[in-house]
């Protein structure tokens, strides 16, 4: 399994620069709190990027931030060219055509009071498309995620977690985006679902020549799925670069206890990487 080889270097389709973005602080009266500091990233055409730290690093807020959940404090956001760093609402519905999102929960993301074929019509409508046209474009959506054709008369509650999350995905690609952020989408998934779940994604890039912006906690998600890797920590970027050098010559100490800290299947692997990874960073 390995991300679609990239061809020559194209425009940038989206252009992140020194982002900055400030949380509410809990206590009254207190001055809000920097959770992301001076983050820049590109993403090309095709690309995917992956965004990798620890739990509170920032990355789920980055793709919040590039989605307009998240208030952006300093610096600037570029999507096709277009500055969409304080877009407004009506700008944003316009952006939803080329601009989707995949969350981390395929439990919660989903309705559970609609039918299937509703939660994928979904974002067509409200972005005033055709329906008509949609719904003839169903069966191949379902035939590419790999879905059996009664799926679209069923809820949420009759599918799996792997199942669900390629329900998600099918909800973004129908609106034929340009860039889907896939925020922790195989977090919540055992490991065999994980790595058919990524197999379907590389399948998609290679086919449409969508782009992704993949955030994940785990650096073999990341190298296994992404071209280049920005590595997060506490809201900064500590390291970033093609993905095979930064997952398998790391310079920075926080990367190489990210890379020593992702799961291996072989037991006896995992057992020399635990005390490697006690004698450098630990003893």
């Amino acid at each position: 399994m390995n991300a679609v080889t990239l061809t020559e270097p194209s425009p940038l389709i989206l252009q992140a620069r020194n982002v900055a973005v400030d949380y509410p602080s809990r206590r009254p009266f207190s001055p809000p709190k920097r959770v992301l500091e001076n983050v820049s990233l590109d993403i090309r055409p095709g690309e995917t990027v992956g965004l990798v730290g620890e739990s509170g690093s920032g990355k789920s807020t980055l793709g919040r931030a590039i989605l307009g959940l998240s208030p952006i404090a300093e610096g600037t956001v570029h999507f096709g060219g277009q500055d969409i760093t304080h877009a407004s609402m009506q700008q944003r519905r316009r952006l939803a055509k080329d601009l989707q999102v995949v969350f981390q929960d395929p439990y919660g993301s989903l309705n559970p009071a609609m039918r299937i074929r509703d939660i994928i019509l979904e974002p067509v409508l409200s972005a005033g498309g055709d329906r008509g046209e949609a719904q003839s474009a169903l069966k191949d959506l379902l035939d590419r995620v790999q879905l059996p054709a009664d799926t679209l008369q069923r809820y949420p509650s009759e599918f799996s977690g792997g199942q669900r999350q390629r329900i998600a995905i099918a909800r973004a690609l129908i609106m034929k985006p340009k860039l889907i952020v896939c925020d922790e989408v195989v977090s919540a998934l055992d490991l065999s679902t994980q790595a058919r779940i990524l197999e379907l994604l590389i399948e998609i890039q290679a086919d449409t020549g969508v782009s992704y912006l993949f955030t994940s906690h785990d650096l073999g998600v990341i190298r296994a799925i992404s071209h280049t890797v920005t590595v997060l920590f506490r809201g900064r970027v500590v390291e970033s670069g093609d993905v095979a050098q930064v997952t398998e010559s790391p310079s920075e100490a926080y990367t190489k206890q990210l890379l020593m800290a992702s799961p291996v299947p072989d037991p006896a692997r995992q057992r020399v990487r635990r005390v490697a990874y006690r004698k450098e960073f630990i003893v």
